[in-house]
């Protein structure tokens, strides 16, 4: 069954966010649009050519995923995920600070090429700071906003596991990995995304690499989820040093970003891929730290209140019933 909004401050932050997406992601379309429509065939000789279609893919992905995160937070009610949101929102914001410089650059660079014109430039340069703006607004606003709903939804998170106080901190740790890993399929996917536009027709190698590593790190976010679930310890293993590569791999994209031979290919997107690369290095490192915590609590008795067990759906019935205000009457054996 669909979950639907149920007090003022859920539909607030739900509304909020489906109206910020539908404002930028109309903005966006119309600066790359405006950019694509006045670019002559000169500008394709050039790496900034793909500032304006990265930076319009990334910000379209990043919206549709805010709005899918949210509504995954307001159906489960967690409170991890309340402020991940807030810190996810505050990139998104960055990133389009970041962007500003980017696209502006990019524009300068055809405008030297004689591929595009000086009044595109100064449309853009109006464009970009009104999103920049917006973001901003819509950040603080959705931070006031996702405060109440981390008081609102806090009971939840401890009442949701009726034991003692070290089952309530696995349980935390629990959710914490399984937030984390929200996170990760974002910065994850969407620095891969990035690097591979730049990388298409220039280098060909890393561009075909790419292809393949996207979705077998999409397929390894989901499997370390289930592993970790179910407690599966061969495969919460397999998974930890997948991760492990996958971190040594995000290091050597690193490294690309500023070696003599392919520095002029990310050039003009250096500080978006520099600050998506910080973020997603310190992802990595924390998701391997949870995973490993998690595992070290395996057989402790975590798992019916994580696992589609029987256990877990009581549960489950039990919270809703004691949220719209009734009380839950067990079973008589």
């Amino acid at each position: 069954m669909l979950y639907r909004p149920n007090s003022s401050w859920t539909w607030t932050f739900l509304v909020s966010l489906l109206l910020e997406a539908g404002i930028l992601i109309t903005l966006e379309t119309v600066i790359y649009a405006n950019f694509m429509a006045a670019l002559s065939p000169k500008g394709e000789k050039s790496s900034s050519f793909r500032v304006p279609s990265t930076s319009f893919s990334m910000m379209i992905f990043g919206f549709v995923y805010q709005l899918l995160l949210a509504y995954d937070t307001l159906a489960k009610h967690s409170t991890p995920q309340v402020i991940g949101l807030c810190l996810y929102s505050l990139t998104l914001c960055i990133y389009n600070v970041l962007q500003y410089g980017e696209l502006m650059d990019s524009v300068a660079v055809t405008i030297d090429m004689a591929a595009i014109s000086i009044d595109t430039y100064r449309y853009n340069q109006k464009a970009v700071i009104v999103v920049a703006v917006i973001t901003v607004v819509f950040t603080v606003w959705l931070s006031l906003v996702a405060y109440k709903l981390y008081g609102e939804f806090a009971w939840v998170a401890f009442h949701q596991v009726d034991a003692d106080l070290d089952m309530r901190r696995r349980f935390v740790y629990f959710q914490l990995f399984i937030t984390l890993l929200k996170f990760d399929a974002f910065f994850f996917l969407g620095q891969l995304v990035q690097v591979t536009i730049m990388a298409a027709d220039f280098l060909p190698r890393l561009f075909y690499t790419n292809l393949v590593v996207i979705p077998a790190v999409s397929i390894l976010l989901i499997t370390t989820g289930i592993m970790v679930r179910h407690e599966k310890r061969l495969g919460t293993m397999v998974c930890l040093t997948l991760h492990l590569a996958l971190l040594g791999f995000h290091l050597f994209l690193f490294a690309l970003f500023y070696q003599p031979a392919t520095f002029r290919v990310f050039y003009p997107l250096r500080r978006i891929l520099t600050f998506f690369g910080i973020i997603v290095g310190l992802l990595s490192v924390c998701t391997i730290g949870m995973t490993a915590l998690c595992f070290r609590q395996f057989g402790q008795g975590l798992k019916p209140y994580v696992s589609d067990s029987r256990k877990a759906r009581m549960l489950g019935d039990t919270f809703e019933l004691a949220q719209r205000g009734y009380s839950h009457v067990p079973d008589i054996p």
